[in-house]
């Protein structure tokens, strides 16, 4: 007989281990499944800390088990394709799963290559993100070694580098005295404050 959850949560990252907990905490005696197919788990919002130099990367990382709240089962498997029509969730082995309610938490998909170049320039010249394990630590070598020119942070994390960014000049002087330019798409965020704005791309 296939396993049947009250809930079942997609994903078990930060979103999803959350939710699965305040709702164990609310009713201890709900049947929760957590489809997760990793290992370790990641805090990836320290990782904009991490390249604003606040944090080390290593602590980012866990044990995934360390994680499941108490009185959700773990499911090791990823979730291959929805069947909402039949309540069931079939994971890449073949199995299916069945629910009363589905909570979808997967995350995002990394897509570097709908940026031409941007996958062969990661985590060299100059190019950073924080959205990896792998390239948020570069991202502050880049910070710490800016000593003229111009620094282009985008969207989402413009303002949380930028703070950073500006939080290390004091620290280190002349040497450290490049231009930070935000750019994103979006009207201007920082209405009324002419510092932000004038860098505003």
């Amino acid at each position: 007989m296939a396993k049947h959850f009250q809930v079942l949560v997609i994903g078990g990252g930060n979103a999803g281990l959350s939710a699965a907990a305040l709702l164990l905490l609310k009713n201890g005696k709900l049947k929760v499944g957590i489809v997760e197919p990793s290992e370790k788990h990641y805090y990836q919002p320290a990782w904009t800390l991490v390249g604003g130099g606040a944090f080390n990367i290593k602590d980012t990382e866990r044990n995934e088990k360390d994680f499941i709240p108490k009185g959700a089962e773990w499911i090791k498997d990823k979730a291959a394709t929805f069947q909402p029509e039949r309540s069931e969730v079939v994971l890449a082995s073949g199995e299916a799963i069945g629910y009363d309610q589905l909570l979808v938490c997967p995350g995002i998909q990394l897509d570097w290559n709908a940026v031409k170049g941007l996958q062969e320039n990661l985590g060299k010249n100059g190019v950073c993100s924080n959205y990896s394990f792998a390239y948020a630590p570069y991202t502050w070598e880049c910070i710490k070694g800016l000593k003229k020119g111009k620094a282009v942070f985008h969207n989402p994390h413009t303002r949380e580098m930028r703070w950073c960014r500006t939080d290390h000049v004091p620290r280190c002087g002349p040497l450290a005295q490049g231009r930070c330019v935000e750019g994103h798409g979006h009207p201007i965020l920082e209405r009324g404050n002419k510092a932000l704005r004038d860098t505003t791309l």
